[in-house]
């Protein structure tokens, strides 16, 4: 049982030297403890059940490819443009400044990281959400427990983790969901302005086009809190930046004030928005929309709007006022979301998909609802003396249903959609190429032309993706130098473009990519093809033998070894299951840990010691952030042995804030027990 102490304890003294209290903290940590290895389990062992031998997603190859730039060049070395793929993702290192440091400490390869940072970054999420809701609705650890999981396993943080993999998208809503404890207790008392905002700010860092919703919401809530504010100010003579919309501005203006001295000034670069054509866009939303199971969890999210409505309206003073401030803060997500979706219906190239999968609102008030309805059923059956065994099956039923439909989404849905993954012979090939150029000493600086291909239905999509997998394998130093032609190996030996009538979009990459070839040619540039990449490898090197220069791997202009070059080694994958397993907890068990003294130290009075167990993660990711941002002007370089040393700098000095912040009190307040 837990106790009352932990229950209900202030964590402005997280831990104290007593037995019974540490005794006390820890059977309250134990639920955080299960919900975060239960959302754990729930991702990772999609690489078992699938067989994934690499890190899935999307976007996964665009990461690390960033980061292979980000290792070799700084933070501020990223090329704000390359050959066609162009972008880069020069104004969002939240990924590489989190996945180096860790793929140093564990002696593995970023590929690996990838694949386990996600699902630590879910728990982070899901942790974060139900501190969140604890610390303002006063919940105990096993509801937090059951928030955290039914947020963890929501289709939305599931569409936020598959088929793209927007990792850099998971970090900041557990930096977002974090700050919000604080910004909640910045405006209601005035304590932890100053960690919100840095919060804020490392949020805006790490994915810059979500930081603009959150920005709009918290814009909405000081506009909720106008009319009191200029009450406050005009009749009760408090200072403006007391007022609650006063607050809420300092903390708004403070981290857009973080975030664009960073981006604007440390990293040299500038925001940039996904690009998406209309079709695309209306692809995606069209379906998404089925995922999220709406007719099943609205009626029940409804329900926990009605009952946070009541407690914003009803109970004492000070927890009426929370609640209105949670209230304010879930509706104006929501309203935020609603109104970017809707621009999309109007006629605007808005990411509508991107915006569904940021509505954590969703999962937050059903867990909300299921509350509510345990407490119906409660009061319908008090005379009954199971009720709290009845109340709680409705609980139990409701996240048994979250984690069904969770599990449809992940396990079957998004599959038979098509999750892609980083494709082990398509990273050999690459690996093999990049071989080939370094042992017949092609200069680095010198251009590469990759004869690349796609028979499928939208090579618009996968032609990019394609691209970035063999950017992700290339030393840095050849990535800018590295491009890509689309088509047939004969029409490229001819200089001639490929163009087809069928899929529609085939010739639009053409248009995208020869231009820059075409201008190319004239210099004879190094040309492979690759087995991995193009359809038409088996029947060209039928009739042209002697180009093979390795497995699976043909010349079509450029230097020609002595004799057959060996295939590289497997670079990457996983060959046991225990691996992934392993690397998942120790990254998270990490991460954690650099978090936890943060949390102790910066967090507010009121927030208990179970919360700080659940936003740990959450700090760990910014700790982990701001020790690279701080360090990246000194030259640190995030792939070395130095990256471990500033993870266990961040960690020391974590522990050493956490032990001054406890000790204080203690001192000030000697009889106090």
């Amino acid at each position: 049982m837990i106790t009352e102490q932990a229950r209900n304890g202030n964590s402005s003294e997280p831990l104290t030297g007593k037995p019974t209290a540490i005794r006390a903290h820890l059977e309250a940590a134990v639920p955080v403890a299960i919900a975060a290895a239960v959302i754990g389990a729930f991702y990772l062992s999609l690489y078992v059940v699938k067989h994934y031998p690499l890190a899935i997603g999307w976007d996964t190859p665009r990461y690390l490819f960033h980061a292979n730039l980000v290792a070799a060049r700084g933070l501020s070395g990223i090329p704000t443009s390359l050959p066609p793929p162009s972008k880069t993702l020069h104004a969002r290192p939240g990924f590489a400044m989190v996945v180096l440091p860790l793929s140093k400490l564990f002696a593995t390869s970023a590929f690996h990281v990838a694949a386990v940072v996600p699902a630590v970054a879910a728990i982070a999420v899901g942790l974060a959400a139900a501190a969140f809701l604890s610390f303002t609705l006063r919940h105990d650890p096993l509801r937090l427990a059951v928030v955290a999981v039914i947020v963890g396993l929501s289709s939305v943080v599931i569409r936020l983790l598959a088929p793209e993999t927007y990792t850099d998208n998971l970090f900041a809503a557990a930096l977002f969901l974090a700050a919000f404890v604080l910004i909640v207790a910045a405006v209601r008392d005035g304590r932890g302005m100053l960690a919100a905002i840095v919060l804020l700010g490392v949020g805006g860092i790490v994915h810059p086009p979500t930081y603009g919703e959150i920005l709009a919401l918290l814009a909405l809530v000081g506009l909720m809190y106008l009319p009191s504010s200029w009450s406050a100010w005009r009749k009760e003579g408090r200072p403006v930046l007391s007022t609650p919309t006063g607050r809420l501005g300092l903390i708004v203006a403070g981290g857009a004030a973080i975030t664009a001295t960073a981006i604007y000034g440390l990293l040299r670069a500038t925001p940039d928005t996904p690009l998406l054509t209309r079709a695309e866009a209306r692809k995606k939303l069209r379906e998404d929309v089925s995922l999220y199971w709406f007719p099943v969890t609205v009626p029940v999210a409804a329900a926990g709007l009605a009952g946070l409505s009541r407690s914003a309206f009803g109970a004492d003073q000070r927890d009426r006022s929370t609640a209105r401030l949670v209230l304010a803060i879930l509706c104006a997500w929501s309203a935020v979301i609603a109104v970017g979706v809707a621009t999309f219906f109007l006629g605007r190239n808005t990411p509508a998909h991107r915006l569904l999968a940021f509505l954590l609102p969703l999962p937050m008030l059903f867990a909300l609802g299921l509350f509510a309805l345990d407490g119906v059923v409660q009061r319908a059956l008090r005379r009954w003396p199971w009720r709290r065994l009845a109340a709680g099956a409705v609980v139990v039923v409701g996240v048994v249903t979250v984690a069904a439909l969770g599990a449809w989404d992940l396990y079957v849905n998004l599959p038979r959609r098509g999750v892609e993954w980083l494709q082990v012979g398509k990273v050999e090939d690459a690996a093999t190429a990049a071989q080939y150029l370094d042992r017949t000493r092609v200069p680095a600086s010198a251009p590469v032309v990759f004869v690349i291909d796609d028979s499928g239905p939208n090579p618009l999509s996968y032609v990019p993706e394609m691209a970035y997998m063999i950017r992700s394998v290339l030393p840095a130093s050849r990535v800018e130098h590295a491009y890509i032609y689309v088509g047939d190996p004969a029409r490229y030996l001819a200089g001639q473009p490929t163009l087809r009538p069928s899929p529609p979009t085939y010739n639009g990459n053409v248009q995208r990519f020869w231009p820059t070839i075409q201008r190319l040619l004239p210099e004879h540039p190094v040309a492979l093809l690759l087995a991995g990449y193009n359809p038409a490898y088996p029947t060209f090197v039928a009739n042209h033998s002697e180009l093979v220069v390795a497995p699976d791997v043909a010349v079509l202009s450029g230097p020609r070894p002595p004799a057959l070059l060996p295939a590289a080694p497997d670079p990457y994958p996983f060959h046991h299951a225990y691996e992934i397993a392993l690397l998942g907890v120790g990254t998270f068990v990490v991460v954690f840990l650099i978090g936890l003294g943060w949390a102790i130290a910066l967090l507010p009075r009121g927030v208990r010691s179970f919360e700080a167990v659940a936003l740990a993660p959450a700090f760990g990711v910014a700790a982990i952030a701001v020790g690279a941002l701080i360090t990246s002007p000194l030259g640190l370089r995030l792939r070395t042995l130095g990256a471990v040393g500033l993870l266990a700098a961040m960690a020391a000095l974590g522990a050493f804030a956490a032990w001054w912040r406890v000790r204080r009190p203690a001192e000030s307040s000697p009889a106090r027990s």
